[in-house]
């Protein structure tokens, strides 16, 4: 065995860490204590710079009592004397305060009563340094500082020790208030943190140095049992290589059994792409949309040559992009959209139809007929979802053009009786609920039977269309007009004007001249006039739409007798 190679391998494991603990103990005496004696004196130097400043501020108090007239000048002094003086803190609250004024004398002193009221200027420490007098210079000509001093410790007026003070005057009263600290306390506080550091390096050497020498020990042993170990697995090593030849000529075999099922599944996967080919081709023989949409992230799994204007689609794109037309990479709808066949499909598990509107790249509108089927997993949830779209704008546009030629009279253009019914009923709702009021006018064409009887229904029809252009040139786009029978027509409007008489009446007067220039252009032999009447619809005491053209029809009949009475 080579002893000299175990001695020499615990040496190498001690020395590196019992060189450590030497470093650190060396950068603690040499750097950190220094530098912790200096900051400890200053922490201590910035507590009795804050102390002073809430013996400062409890000054103030009482000064702004007296100011304020809450109690007279000696007064606050005598308080704020009372609470200077019971103002202790430190180790057995001895640490205390005193004041003195400029000249000086002493104003308050806890551990030297007598002084109180005495001028201190040749009160002289052990230095011989006039105490007092200094401190009142000091403050007066630099402001708040430090002073350095001898002075006796608390109440041992036998104990006389270096301290320094930080002092402030109180400029209203003209005080100066101070408290210090003595300095063989801050370096008993360093030696005693010298002594316990000191006795914890050393306890870190002498655990570190037993810890070491335990490892040197173990490290003997486990390179006794490493030998022993390399020589049991040179031993396994011979046994594993028997039992690899073996296994490698079983897998030689499996390789060959499991090439010729590779054979077969390539046979079985050409068969099933040529089944997938032809699907596809089926679907993009399709004649209109046709995508499969995923329901986990509705993106396109399958589409057609037609699901994009012929551009064609890669799988990552969201169904928006299909059905709004838009590089859009949200959802297609939120989820539960009331009119979203993926989300219909995905809750009821049933084939649907929706109708929706788009708008396609050319910004023009189409109406959609969207078709959802359900595609179902293994576990009977729907997975995906196969989506057919139907353009149906030309028949939205046949079936919008009809429902325009319902409401619409044919040979005026204006509104129907049926239009102007549903018109004036939606506006009578919204005049109901804004609290707004209307006006309906119920306008005969006088004389239209005996045009027919003498002209013929020829110029009678081109009567009543130059009939209806003159009742839009005379109301307003956003009033109502329409033609509910022969020559009987109805205005809906609205009055803007205070008076709503004369603005009624203005309107008369003006169809009054409107009709006798269609008289005029046309040379018929008799004058063609109006009789109308004006029906209000008071949205404080709202009727129907019926009430409201019977009221203004019933106006209508008596102005036309009325004016039937004149002429004869």
């Amino acid at each position: 065995m080579d002893y000299q190679a175990l001695l020499t391998s615990p040496v190498k494991m001690i020395l590196p860490p019992i060189l450590a603990v030497l470093l650190f103990v060396g950068t603690v005496f040499v750097v950190i204590l220094p530098s912790f004696n200096a900051s400890l004196l200053e922490s201590k130097k910035e507590n009795i710079i804050q102390l002073v400043d809430v013996a400062m501020r409890i000054l103030s108090h009482f000064e702004s009592q007296a100011s304020h007239g809450v109690v007279s000048q000696q007064e606050a002094k005598t308080l704020a004397i009372s609470a200077i003086r019971n103002l202790r803190y430190g180790k057995g609250q001895k640490d205390y305060f005193w004041i003195n004024d400029l000249e000086p004398a002493i104003i308050m002193h806890p551990y030297r009563p007598e002084l109180e009221g005495q001028m201190a200027g040749s009160l002289v420490d052990e230095n011989e340094r006039v105490v007092f007098h200094d401190i009142a210079m000091a403050v007066s000509e630099n402001g708040p500082g430090f002073v350095g001093y001898r002075w006796q410790r608390h109440d041992d007026r036998g104990e006389v020790v270096d301290k320094i003070s930080y002092v402030a005057i109180f400029s209203p009263w003209q005080w100066v208030i101070g408290t210090g600290l003595y300095l063989d306390d801050v370096k008993k506080e360093i030696s005693a943190f010298t002594a316990k550091l000191s006795f914890f390096a050393f306890l870190a050497l002498l655990l570190i140095t037993i810890l070491s020498f335990c490892i040197a020990r173990q490290s003997v042993a486990s390179d006794r049992r490493r030998k022993k170990a390399e020589t049991l697995l040179q031993r396994h090593h011979d046994q594993l290589e028997k039992i690899i030849q073996k296994r490698t000529a079983q897998l030689i075999l499996s390789n060959e059994k499991l090439m010729s099922e590779a054979r077969e599944r390539q046979k079985a996967d050409k068969k099933v792409t040529a089944q997938n080919s032809f699907l596809h081709d089926v679907i993009a023989s399709l004649p209109f949309p046709f995508y499969v949409v995923n329901i986990k992230d509705y993106s396109i799994a399958l589409s057609n040559r037609h699901s994009f204007n012929g551009r064609g689609i890669n799988s990552s794109r969201m169904c928006s992009a299909l059905v709004h037309l838009q590089n859009n990479e949200q959802a297609c709808c939120p989820e539960g959209s009331f009119n979203c066949p993926v989300s219909i499909v995905k809750s009821t598990k049933k084939p649907t139809m929706v109708e929706r509107t788009h708008y396609d790249h050319e910004g023009r509108k189409l109406h959609l007929e969207v078709h959802g089927y359900p595609v179902f997993g293994s576990d009977r949830q729907v997975v995906q979802v196969i989506k057919i779209v139907v353009d149906i704008t030309v028949r939205k546009r046949y079936a919008n053009k009809l429902a325009r030629l319902s409401i619409t009279d044919d040979l005026t253009g204006l509104l129907n009786r049926r239009g102007f019914l549903l018109l004036a009923q939606k506006q009578l709702e919204i005049a109901r609920r804004k609290k707004c009021n209307l006006f309906l006018m119920y306008a005969d064409l006088d004389n239209l039977k005996i045009i027919n009887d003498t002209l013929g229904h020829d110029t009678g029809d081109l009567t009543i269309v130059e009939t209806g252009k003159m009742f839009q040139a005379v109301f307003r786009e956003a009033d109502i007009i329409g033609r509910v029978g022969g020559d009987e027509f109805t205005i809906l409007f609205t009055c803007e004007e205070h008076s709503e008489k004369d603005f009624i009446q203005r309107i008369v007067e003006r169809l009054k001249e409107e009709i006798s220039l269609v008289s005029s252009r046309f040379a018929l032999p008799l004058k063609l006039s109006i009789s109308n009447g004006v029906a209000m619809f008071d949205a404080n005491n709202p009727v129907t739409l019926e009430e409201l053209m019977k009221s203004a029809d019933t106006l209508m009949y008596i102005a036309k007798k009325h004016k039937k009475r004149n002429c004869n």
